[in-house]
């Protein structure tokens, strides 16, 4: 499914969940939702969260490693008399790293990668919400396993769940937990589990892909995106007019 479509799946299963539990909307929710409603995908170097985190925290981490060992290489070489002059070839052969990364897949991996350990520091230095930042690197590990597989299973999200579990001891941060977990789990079981791949649930016991795929038709399957959006759309209706509309007569 495409990115936008689990994210809009994310958003109905927010929206039914703050109905049925009766939570107040707050705009926090929303990015939260819509990040951990795609972020199964991160395990596909090709998805939009996966461009989006590597384009953002990566340029600013590339140039400052390409500094800090540049700097540290100038230093060892003419101040420090450590290194030959020669050792400066390091320099151009990083930037021709740099500029290989954008098309190898594996370094685009070790990209991602990067770009979870930053933000994991930043969390771990300057935030009070210390306590839920093992969530980063949970997903700094994710881009080296195959599409659908660890990333798409019950284990994954028991340890999503267990990594922000600390949320649940604040108050004011408990309900982002919820959102949290609740949008992870809608963009595998309200989601790609119903497409012909499926996903590997029981990763690493079973390597198996479990499908609930009931679209036979090809052309139909073209279209099965905006056939379940159509689905959840209808359901979080249904919901709302049972609620709200119902409770009016009562």
């Amino acid at each position: 499914m495409k990115s936008v479509t689990h994210a809009t799946i994310g958003m109905t299963t927010y929206v039914n969940y703050i109905i049925l539990t009766k939570q107040s909307f707050d705009i926090v929710d929303i990015p939260i939702c819509l990040a951990f409603s795609v972020l199964p995908d991160i395990d596909v170097h090709s998805s939009k969260i996966s461009q989006i985190i590597r384009k953002a925290p990566l340029k600013f981490i590339q140039i400052a490693l390409f500094s800090l060992v540049t700097l540290a290489l100038l230093y060892a070489v003419f101040i420090k008399r450590l290194l030959p002059e020669q050792a400066l070839i390091i320099v151009p052969v990083m930037v021709l790293l740099l500029r290989f990364s954008s098309k190898n897949k594996t370094l685009k991996k070790v990209s991602l990668t990067l770009a979870f350990l930053f933000i994991y520091y930043i969390f771990s230095k300057y935030t009070h919400v210390k306590t839920a930042k093992n969530i980063f690197l949970l997903l700094a590990i994710l881009p080296f396993f195959s599409h659908r597989g660890f990333s798409h299973s019950i284990l994954a999200l028991v340890l999503v769940a267990l990594c922000l579990s600390p949320l649940k001891n604040d108050t004011n941060l408990i309900k982002y937990y919820y959102v949290a977990v609740i949008s992870f789990f809608s963009h595998i079981f309200l989601g790609d589990i119903f497409t012909k791949e499926g996903v590997m649930l029981f990763y690493p016991i079973s390597k198996s892909k479990i499908s609930f795929n009931v679209i036979k038709s090809k052309a139909l399957y073209k279209k099965i995106d905006y056939i379940y959006l159509l689905i959840y759309l209808s359901i979080t209706l249904f919901i709302i007019y049972a609620i709200y509309f119902n409770s009016s007569y009562n």
